[in-house]
């Protein structure tokens, strides 16, 4: 917290309540909820949309800009939700990749929607990374804005465009060396076992992380160009609430 106040001042120290906030939406809403046999897909898309209701305006404030971004983030979830639905029914994806699935059936008295849970994953996964690219984007628009006025729709849209791809070229790298770092133990356990690449793609485990993948760096491209735009409408629009 010291380090978080010195180097990004008061909004360095909101920004780790807004993270304290996240982690009990997880804690004290997601899990018991899911654990209580409710669909974890939709409690998932629940927790997902208010977090940033919460987190974004203690960060930030009421501003237009996180106006701008809360919307941005509800649309790209939701976005991102549909892809990834899809590519688990596609992919034909049970849940079980894990293996802690298997244990958690075996304590739960309640019947557990596997499919469900890893679509929860994968949204919650992408939360975080969506979150720094929507306030991102949007901080941007309202920069540019400021210090040039005279910058056209077309032009403000244009110029954020260009910091968003560059963005979320560093994010889906992040994203994706998450999951490399994470699937490592089983990389270098095929690699040991000198596994036929193919094969290893038809593991449940292996294909899940990269169904993860995909749909999260889908969610993520989408997210600039949507938070780009609704930005570019506030700050050029006559929108009754200002900063």
């Amino acid at each position: 917290s010291v380090v978080a106040l010195l180097v990004g001042g008061w909004t360095g120290l909101r920004s780790l309540v807004g993270s304290l906030i996240g982690l009990c939406i997880i804690i004290f809403f997601v899990i018991p909820r899911i654990l209580q046999g409710e669909n974890p897909l939709i409690i998932s898309i629940i927790g997902s949309a208010i977090f940033p209701g919460l987190s974004l305006y203690i960060i930030y404030g009421w501003k237009r800009m996180t106006h701008a971004a809360v919307l941005g983030m509800a649309i790209s979830l939701f976005l991102t939700c549909v892809f990834s639905s899809f590519a688990v029914r596609i992919t034909r994806l049970s849940g079980f990749g894990n293996e802690n699935m298997m244990f958690l059936i075996q304590q739960s008295d309640k019947f557990l929607d596997m499919r469900g849970i890893l679509l929860a994953g994968i949204i919650i996964g992408s939360l975080g990374v969506l979150d720094d690219l929507v306030i991102g984007q949007s901080s941007a628009v309202f920069q540019l804005s400021l210090s040039n006025p005279a910058l056209t729709f077309s032009e403000l849209f244009k110029r954020a465009m260009i910091i968003g791809r560059d963005h979320v070229a560093a994010s889906v790298n992040t994203l994706i060396l998450a999951y490399a770092g994470e699937s490592l133990p089983m990389l270098l356990l095929f690699s040991i076992t000198d596994v036929n690449f193919r094969l290893a793609l038809n593991v449940s485990y292996i294909a899940e992380e990269i169904v993860r993948a995909l749909a999260g760096t889908t969610g993520l491209f989408l997210s600039v160009p949507i938070a780009t735009l609704l930005a570019c409408l506030w700050v050029k629009g006559k929108n009754p609430i200002n900063d």
